[in-house]
C-alpha cells in the first residue's frame, strides 16, 4: 500500500518514477459532465468532489498511479483537477481561501488582506538551490500576496503592494514549468508571498502543464478547510511554517489574529496526506516563548517529523529600531536545535536526491521552451557578512568551502549537497 505521506513517494515522483498528484487528478473521473461544472450549486459540486476524491486514494494506496495517469475521462466528462479548478474559482467569491475568510468578491476585482484579485503575479521564476536537500533543485515560484503582514518579510514589497506586479499568462507559467523539469528541475515550489490566496491561479497552471512534476506548497498554513480539500490531490509536499509558540507573538510578529490553532490544524491534516517539512524560523528574543513551545508541539502531535531549525534570520530597515531589529544570537540557534534533537525530531532529513540526469523525466521534451537561466546572487548582510543565494552548480562547490565550518550543521548539509545545494538563503516573505 502506497502512503501519500510518504518521502519514498515523493522520491519515486521527483525522479520521474510516479505521476505527480495533479496529473493523477488530471486523470481522474468525476461522471460530472464540463457543463455541470457551471451550473451545479457549490454544495454539489464539493460532494461530488468528495466521492471522486475516494476513488483517487484507493487507487493511489494500489500503486495505481501509473495506470491512472494514462487514462483520461470520456470525452465532455470532466476530471477530478477540472473540479479542482472550478471549486477554487469559487472560493473567491467570496473568498475563503485562508482563515481571514474576506467579505469580497475577488473575481469582481475586489481585494482583502492579501491584496489579490482572481489574476496569478509571479515575481521570481528560478531553479532554486538553497531549500532542503530532498527538494533540490526546484522549480521556485515566488507569487505575490500574503494574508500575513510579518514585520521581518524579506518580500515586503511583494506582499504589501501585489498590484505592483504584473499579472501573468497562465500558459506561459505553465511552459515555464515544462521547460525547468526537462532542464533537471526535482521539484516545483509555490511559494511567495502565500502560495494558499493564489489556489485558483495555481490549479489553472496545472491544468495547462504537461510535464509531470512534484508540487511543493511553500505555505504558513493559514488555508481553509474547503481550500486543503483542493489542495489534497494536487500536492506532494508541504514545506510549512510553524513561527509561534503564542497568539500573542504571532500578532505582534505578523498581525495575524487566531492563527495558531488553524495552523496546528492544518499540521495535523497535511501529516496524512503529503511529505512534511516543519520549519521553524529562530526569532530574536523567542527562544522561550516561541522556538521551544512550537517544537513541543510537533513531538507531542507530528513526533518524528522532519523539521528545519532556521537560524538565518536578518533584520531588514523595515524593522530598525524595534525589538526585531538584530540577529538572532548562536545561542538561541543553539538551544532550539538542542531541544529538538531531545524531543527527537528529525533535523537531517533524507539527504538529497541524485542528480538530474539529462534529458526529460517524463512529460513532453518537444512542449519545453527556453528558460532564464540560474539567478545567484551575492549581498552584504546587515551584519556585515557575504551572503550567497542560489548559486549555480559549478559555484555551489566552491561557495560551501569558502564559507568555512562556523555552523557544524550547514557545513554538514553543504558538504552533503555537493554539486547541488548552495547556501541556504534567508526564509521567504510570510
Amino acid at each position: 500500500m502506497v502512503d501519500p505521506a510518504s518521502y519514498a513517494l515523493f522520491r519515486r515522483r521527483a525522479v520521474g518514477l510516479a505521476p505527480a498528484a495533479f496529473v493523477l487528478a488530471r486523470a481522474a473521473r468525476t461522471d460530472l459532465t464540463r457543463g455541470e461544472l457551471a451550473s451545479l450549486p457549490e454544495g454539489d459540486l464539493f460532494r461530488r468532489h468528495a466521492e471522486a476524491m475516494e476513488g483517487y486514494r484507493a487507487a493511489l494506496a494500489r500503486d495505481e498511479g501509473r495506470a491512472l495517469a494514462a487514462t483520461t475521462p470520456p470525452a465532455g466528462e470532466a476530471s477530478l483537477l477540472d473540479l479542482k479548478v472550478e471549486l477554487a474559482t469559487r472560493l473567491l467569491a467570496p473568498c475563503r481561501l485562508c482563515h481571514l475568510r474576506c467579505p469580497v468578491d475577488r473575481l469582481a476585482g475586489e481585494t482583502g488582506r492579501c491584496g489579490l484579485g482572481a489574476g496569478l503575479r509571479v515575481y521570481r521564476d528560478i531553479v532554486h538551490l538553497g531549500e532542503e536537500l530532498e527538494l533540490v533543485p526546484t522549480h521556485t515560484l515566488w507569487l505575490s500576496g500574503c494574508n500575513w503582514r510579518c514585520a521581518y518579510c524579506s518580500d515586503w514589497a511583494h506582499v504589501e503592494r501585489p498590484e505592483t506586479d504584473p499579472e501573468v499568462a497562465l500558459e506561459r507559467v505553465a511552459r515555464s514549468i515544462d521547460a525547468r523539469r526537462a532542464e533537471g528541475a526535482r521539484s516545483l515550489t509555490f511559494v511567495g508571498g502565500l502560495p494558499d490566496v493564489n489556489l485558483p491561479g495555481i490549479a489553472r497552471v496545472l491544468a495547462l502543464t504537461r510535464a509531470s512534476v512534484p508540487v511543493v506548497w511553500n505555505s504558513n498554513m493559514s488555508a481553509t478547510p474547503e481550500a486543503h480539500d483542493l489542495l489534497e490531490g494536487l500536492v506532494c509536499a508541504y514545506v510549512a511554517d510553524l513561527k509561534y509558540g503564542s497568539e500573542r507573538c504571532a500578532r505582534a510578529g505578523s498581525a495575524v489574529p487566531a492563527s495558531l490553532e488553524v495552523v496546528h490544524d492544518n499540521l495535523r491534516r497535511v501529516r496524512a496526506e503529503a511529505w512534511l517539512i516543519v520549519r521553524h524560523l529562530v526569532l530574536p528574543g523567542h527562544v522561550d516563548c516561541c522556538a521551544l513551545p512550537a517544537l513541543d508541539w510537533l513531538a507531542a502531535h507530528l513526533p518524528g517529523a522532519r523539521v528545519n531549525v532556521m537560524g538565518q534570520y536578518e533584520p531588514l530597515p523595515e524593522v530598525r529600531g524595534t525589538a526585531w531589529d538584530r540577529r538572532v544570537t548562536a545561542d538561541e540557534v543553539a538551544r532550539a536545535r538542542e531541544h529538538a534533537r531531545a524531543l527527537g525530531l528529525d533535523l537531517e532529513g533524507p539527504g538529497p536526491l541524485p542528480p538530474p540526469d539529462a534529458g526529460t523525466p517524463d512529460g513532453d521534451e518537444r512542449a519545453a521552451s527556453p528558460a532564464v537561466a540560474f539567478e545567484s546572487t551575492i549581498r552584504i548582510g546587515s551584519d556585515g557578512r557575504v551572503v550567497f543565494e542560489d548559486l549555480p552548480p559549478d559555484l555551489a562547490a566552491l561557495a560551501a568551502d569558502l564559507a568555512g565550518d562556523d555552523d557544524p550543521d550547514l557545513s554538514a548539509r553543504r558538504r552533503a549537497a555537493r554539486p547541488w545545494a548552495g547556501d541556504p538563503g534567508p526564509a521567504g516573505g510570510g
